[in-house]
C-alpha cells in the first residue's frame, strides 16, 4: 500500500474515531444535537476516505468503479450531517441547503441502481505527482452535473460559514478550517473531472474541519460543566440562606405561638404567682409578731419553711415562663420527657384546679432529642388542649392523668 493510501486510511480511522467520540457525547448529553450531526458527517467522511484509499489500489476499470461507488456511499451521511450541524451550530438555514439532503439520497440511490448513468465505461490511467499510479473510472456528463450540484451546495455552505465566522466563538479557527476545507474540495472536484491528476484531499480538509469544530464543541461542554458547577454552588448557597431564613421564620412563629398560649393562661399564671406571694406576705406579717413571742418557739422556723416553699413555687413558675418566652433558639440535646412535662405543669396549675383533678404517674421513657423550649411548648399545648376539654366546675372530679 502506498504512503498516500496509508495516510488516507489513517484519516478514515481518524474520522471514524471522531464520529464515535461525538456520538458518545451526544448519548451522554442528548440536548446537544450538534454532536450527533458532526458524528454523522464524520461517518460519511470515513466512508469517503475508505473509498479514496481503495481507488489508489485500483488496477482495472471494475475495481475503479467499485472504489468510486464505495466513496459515493458516504455522500449522504456526509451531506446530511454537515448541513444539519451547520444549522444547529451556526444557525445557517436555507431551503436549498436543506434540499441537498434528499438530493444526496436520490443521487446515491440512482448511482447504485444504474451505474451506467454516472460512469462512462472508460478507464483513465492516473499518475499523481507523488509517483502513485492507479486506474480511475471516467464520469459521464450527467455525473459532472451532479457533482457540480454537490460542489455548489458545499460552496454555499462554506460561504455562509465564512460570513458568520466573526460572530461565532473561535471565528479565526473556523475561518482557517473552512479555507483549508474549501481548497481540498476544489482539488477533489478537479481530480474528479480529470482536470489534473492528484490525490483526493477531502478527508484532509474534513479532518481540519472536524478538529476545529470538535475543539469548539468540547470547549463549550467544559464551559457548560463549569457553569453547572458554579450554578450548583450558588444554588446550594441560596438554599442554605433560604433554609436559615425559613428556620428564623419558624422560630418567630413558634415564639408567637408560645406567647399566645401564655397569654391565654395569663390569668391563671398571675394567680399561680399571686397566691404564694399573698401567703408570703401573710407569713412576713406573722413573723413580725412571732419572733418576739417566747410562747411560740417553733412558729418562727415553720413560717420560714412555708415562705421558702412559696418562694420556690414562684421561682419554678417564673423560670418556666422565662424559658418558654425566650425568643432565641434553644440548644438541641437529649432530654427526659417526664422532666419536660413536669416543667410545664405549674404554668397551667390554676386552670387545672378549676377544671380537673391532676394525677401524675411518670414512668421511665426513652430520652428524646430536640430543642427543650420547643418540646416544652408541645407538652404545654397538649396539656392546655386536654384541660379545656373539661368544663369549668367549682368541684372538679374528672381526673387528668399524665
Amino acid at each position: 500500500m502506498s504512503f498516500v493510501a496509508t495516510l488516507t486510511v489513517g484519516l478514515a480511522v481518524f474520522a471514524l474515531g471522531t464520529a464515535i467520540f461525538n456520538l458518545w457525547i451526544y448519548w451522554m448529553r442528548p440536548r446537544e444535537p450538534s454532536y450527533l450531526w458532526l458524528g454523522v458527517a464524520s461517518i460519511g467522511v470515513s466512508w469517503l476516505a475508505a473509498g479514496f484509499a481503495a481507488s489508489y489500489g485500483a488496477r482495472t476499470l471494475a475495481e475503479a468503479e467499485q472504489a468510486a461507488m464505495l466513496a459515493l456511499g458516504g455522500a449522504l451521511p456526509f451531506t446530511a450531517g454537515l448541513i444539519r450541524f451547520s444549522e444547529l451550530f451556526a444557525g445557517i438555514r436555507h431551503p436549498l441547503l436543506r434540499a441537498c439532503i434528499p438530493y444526496a439520497a436520490i443521487v446515491t440511490g440512482a448511482t447504485f441502481a444504474q451505474p451506467g448513468l454516472f460512469f462512462s465505461g472508460v478507464a483513465a490511467e492516473v499518475t499523481t505527482p507523488f509517483g502513485l499510479a492507479y486506474v480511475q473510472a471516467s464520469l459521464t456528463p450527467a455525473a459532472g452535473i451532479v457533482y457540480l450540484g454537490f460542489g455548489a451546495a458545499i460552496a454555499g455552505l462554506v460561504v455562509a460559514f465564512a460570513r458568520r465566522a466573526p460572530q461565532l466563538e473561535g471565528g479565526r479557527m473556523i475561518a482557517s478550517a473552512l479555507a483549508l476545507f474549501s481548497a481540498c474540495m476544489i482539488n477533489d472536484m478537479c481530480v474528479g473531472f480529470g482536470l489534473y491528476w492528484g490525490p483526493w484531499l477531502l478527508p484532509f480538509g474534513f479532518a481540519a474541519f472536524s478538529g476545529a469544530f470538535g475543539a469548539l464543541l468540547l470547549r463549550r461542554l467544559v464551559q457548560s460543566q463549569g457553569n453547572v458547577e458554579r450554578s450548583a454552588g450558588e444554588l446550594h448557597s441560596l438554599v442554605e440562606a433560604r433554609t436559615d431564613e425559613l428556620r428564623r421564620k419558624d422560630l418567630e412563629l413558634a415564639h408567637g405561638a408560645r406567647l399566645a398560649t401564655l397569654g391565654a393562661l395569663a390569668g391563671g399564671i398571675a394567680h399561680e404567682v399571686g397566691e404564694p406571694l399573698a401567703a408570703i406576705d401573710a407569713h412576713v406579717k406573722e413573723l413580725r409578731h412571732a419572733w418576739r413571742d417566747a410562747t411560740r418557739p417553733g412558729a418562727f422556723a415553720a413560717l420560714l419553711d412555708e415562705s421558702q416553699r412559696d418562694v420556690e413555687r414562684i421561682r419554678v413558675v417564673v423560670a418556666e415562663l422565662l424559658r418558654l418566652a425566650r425568643r432565641e433558639e434553644g440548644k438541641r440535646g437529649t432530654h427526659e420527657l417526664p422532666a419536660i412535662v413536669a416543667g410545664v405543669l405549674p404554668i397551667a396549675g390554676y386552670e387545672l384546679r378549676r377544671r380537673a383533678r391532676l394525677e401524675t404517674h411518670f414512668a421511665s421513657a426513652p430520652l428524646v432529642s430536640g430543642d427543650a423550649a420547643m418540646l416544652s411548648q408541645i407538652a404545654l399545648n397538649l396539656l392546655v388542649g386536654a384541660i379545656y376539654a373539661f368544663p369549668e366546675t367549682a368541684t372538679p372530679g374528672n381526673a387528668l392523668v399524665s
